[in-house]
C-alpha cells in the first residue's frame, strides 16, 4: 500500500508558466491538476543526492527529464 499526500492551492512559476494548481503524490507518481482537471503527471524513476530521473507526461506526450539540484 502506497501513501498518499496532498497540497492544494500551491502556487508555482517556471518555463511552463505561472500560476496555482494541485498536486498529488501516490508511490514514485506525482500528479499535477489545474482547475480539476490533469495537467502533468511525473512517474519517478530515481532519486540520488541532488539528482532526479522521471517522465513528465502531457496531453500523452512523454519526455524523459534530469533534474539536478543547484
Amino acid at each position: 500500500v502506497g501513501s498518499e499526500m496532498c497540497i492544494r492551492d500551491s502556487y508555482g512559476s517556471g518555463y511552463f508558466g505561472n500560476g496555482s494548481g494541485t498536486y498529488k503524490a501516490k508511490g514514485t507518481t506525482i500528479i499535477c491538476y489545474i482547475e480539476n482537471t490533469e495537467y502533468a503527471r511525473y512517474n519517478i524513476h530515481s532519486l540520488s543526492d541532488n539528482v532526479a530521473e522521471m517522465t513528465m507526461t502531457m496531453d500523452g506526450d512523454s519526455v524523459e527529464i534530469k533534474c539536478k539540484k543547484r
